[in-house]
């Protein structure tokens, strides 16, 4: 691990460092909203405008004077979750993966924190889950977002009464094809409304 690494906790900087790392941290995380529709809008729901909300805390990885990292999580009395983890491409296979994971354990309180990860990047965190023995409980088709599978650890997601949670994202193609001959009018993807939530997922890798 590089011993330049620094983690600094957004709820002990100062008013000016709050400002600029506000900015600068969702910039590092922007690209999330490919996955999640509703990132934006749910980033800016933890701030009251440069305060977290109670329960909340982002850390923030330092090497090479750079942000290399960050974990959001979620402390209540009901869940101790990391919401969101991304190590930058440049800084992968140097322990930022495990350092984040770790601090998240000290301030949830576990270490069996409850997330979520689109199935598509499981792959890229196969090495960390394997280390700490992390296995998916379970997987919900469409649930952040339509043709993507969202694998659950450490916990359960709330159900969501969409008709497409019972169509296999393996099976879109044949399913969408029956819909559009049938006269079907397909709802809009992209409407934030339905991602609103979008505050749980690990992504883009360790």
């Amino acid at each position: 691990m590089n011993k330049a690494a620094l983690v600094l906790y957004y709820s002990q900087m100062d008013e000016d460092n709050r400002k600029f790392y506000k900015k600068s941290v969702y910039q590092f995380l922007a690209t999330l909203s490919r996955d999640y529709p509703g990132f934006l809008i749910w980033y800016n729901q933890l701030f009251t405008r440069y305060e977290l909300k109670a329960g909340r805390e982002i850390a923030v990885l330092l090497s090479d004077e750079r942000i290399a990292g960050v974990s959001i999580m979620k402390l209540s009395a009901r869940e101790r979750k990391i919401c969101t983890m991304r190590v930058e491409k440049n800084f992968r296979g140097r322990g930022y993966g495990r350092l984040l994971m770790e601090n998240a354990f000290a301030y949830l309180g576990t270490d069996t924190p409850f997330f979520t990860i689109d199935s598509r990047r499981s792959i890229q965190f196969s090495h960390l889950f394997k280390y700490y023995g992390f296995r998916a409980e379970e997987q919900k088709n469409n649930y952040y977002r339509w043709f993507a599978s969202e694998l659950i650890y450490n916990g359960f997601l709330p159900g969501r009464n969409f008709w497409t949670n019972k169509i296999k994202t393996d099976k879109w193609d044949g399913e969408l094809r029956k819909l559009i001959w049938s006269g079907y009018n397909l709802p809009d993807f992209g409407c934030p409304g339905m991602y609103a939530g979008t505050g749980a997922s690990l992504w883009d890798g360790l």
